[in-house]
């Protein structure tokens, strides 16, 4: 692994614990809406029914469908075992990220005001910053009064990536007692959609086939699939779902696949007419598959 890398939980939690000094109060933002349901995260953060409905949720206002995926807030002394499994299930899924307060109160009514956030347009949208994909998306992207409208009294949010990097947002203003409302621009917000693109393709690769990036991590899938839009974009797709379907065929199809057969030549129809590359492969004869059916039992028999 690159140097940097997080090795293991063990490690995780010593890099948290490191950052939170015995002044400050560590606190755990849960994010069950990695697993399946409510109770499949209270049982694999090792919680019992009553000490899991009694954590703070972010969503409590909202039906209730959406609270029941609400972000959780925990809080205990570093010495306590329950951090042992929450650390091991942000390390391994995703599931929490930590925020380092040098003040006791403060952090519930701060987020609860984050929870919705300004768009450029004019209205509002549900800011989902117990998510750590968007999160350390968006780590790099913000401006220092950003920060500070994102961490309000926390003075660091901390979190790893799914490359298992650490990320660190820190705040320039800790502890203020009004900062500023939390808004991002429209360059931020496509930016941020932007590097988000690979994970949606990762859903749609599994959804058609499970088997298509089996036996790799998170971090190998979005780096593949990085790597797969860079040629569709080299062959003059830019249409969101022009470029899924071409990192979709790619993971089902032999080296080549652009440049001989069926798919090429939709290619060349979409480049040449300006036509969607997903209007073309619609309109791919049937015969056509069945001769790349038939070269690819060809050479699966050799």
């Amino acid at each position: 692994m690159e140097a940097g890398k997080l090795q293991s939980p063990d490690a995780l939690q010593k890099w948290v614990f490191g950052a939170c000094p015995a002044e400050s109060r560590c606190v755990a933002l849960i994010d069950p809406s990695r697993y399946p349901d409510t109770d499949a995260c209270r049982q694999a953060l090792g919680f019992g029914e009553e000490s899991f409905a009694a954590l703070p949720n972010l969503y409590a206002k909202y039906s209730a469908s959406v609270r029941a995926k609400g972000p959780r807030l925990f809080t205990a002394p570093l010495e306590a075992p329950g951090w042992e499994r929450i650390f091991a299930e942000a390390f391994h899924r995703q599931a929490a990220s930590f925020l380092v307060m040098l003040q006791s109160e403060g952090l519930l009514e701060h987020l609860l005001q984050r929870v919705r956030m300004p768009q450029p347009a004019g209205g509002n949208a549900l800011f989902r910053f117990q998510d750590v994909v968007v999160l350390s998306t968006l780590s790099p992207l913000l401006r220092p009064d950003q920060k500070r409208a994102l961490l309000g009294p926390a003075s660091q949010w901390l979190m790893i990536d799914l490359c298992s990097n650490p990320v660190a947002i820190e705040s320039p203003g800790a502890g203020v007692s009004s900062p500023p409302v939390l808004k991002l621009d429209q360059q931020q917000l496509e930016a941020l959609d932007l590097a988000l693109v690979p994970l949606t393709i990762i859903f749609q690769a599994n959804e058609t086939d499970s088997t298509l990036l089996a036996g790799m991590d998170k971090c190998e899938q979005v780096d593949l699939i990085q790597r797969r839009m860079h040629h569709a974009h080299m062959h003059g797709l830019s249409r969101e779902e022009d470029v899924a379907l071409y990192c979709v065929l790619s993971l089902q199809l032999p080296e080549g696949f652009d440049q001989v057969g069926p798919v090429a030549e939709a290619l060349k129809r979409s480049r040449v007419h300006g036509t969607g590359f997903s209007e073309e492969i619609d309109r791919v004869p049937v015969e056509r598959w069945r001769e790349l059916d038939e070269v690819l039992d060809a050479l699966h028999s050799e």
